[in-house]
């Protein structure tokens, strides 16, 4: 799905867990509709009213929502990642008058933003420092229901 998300694509990848008991049922969205009815345009709506309890407006969706296939998905992907790969072999420049982008990276040697573990880019990140989770604010269990007549 191609939600626009304040002005900006962000494409919403619909995956079944290789475990699931439904997966070898489940090879397209077709199928998904197919064995769960409605799951896709409840998953639809979700995303469409989100932000809503948050005072922002609805989001929008490319392609009046629909939930495009696994070939069409599998194109999208494969372009984000050659997009990906040309910012991060410098084809495409990280630094633009609109925007500067960092690709310091420690996994694409020979990359123009490639760094080694000694590199101030890298020791600089502060060390593991893991907490006790936080307690859980009692809003997070708060309901928001929203009249799809006013919607």
């Amino acid at each position: 799905m191609a939600l626009l998300d304040e002005g900006e694509t962000d494409w919403k990848v619909i995956v079944v867990d290789v475990h699931d008991p439904l997966a070898s049922k489940l090879n397209d969205i077709e199928d998904v509709e197919r064995h769960l009815p409605g799951l896709i345009r409840a998953t639809n709506e979700w995303f469409r009213i989100y932000k809503i309890p948050d005072g922002k407006p609805e989001n929008a969706f490319a392609f009046s929502g629909e939930a495009k296939n696994k070939k069409y998905a599998t194109e999208i992907i494969h372009e984000c990642h050659e997009a990906w790969r040309r910012l991060i072999t410098g084809e495409t420049p990280a630094k633009t008058p609109n925007y500067e982008l960092s690709i310091a990276n420690i996994t694409v040697k020979n990359s123009p933003g490639y760094v080694d573990k000694s590199n101030e880019i890298y020791t600089s990140i502060p060390p593991d420092s893991r907490k006790p989770p936080a307690p859980i604010d009692p809003s997070i269990s708060k309901w928001f229901h929203i009249s799809s007549a006013s919607v």
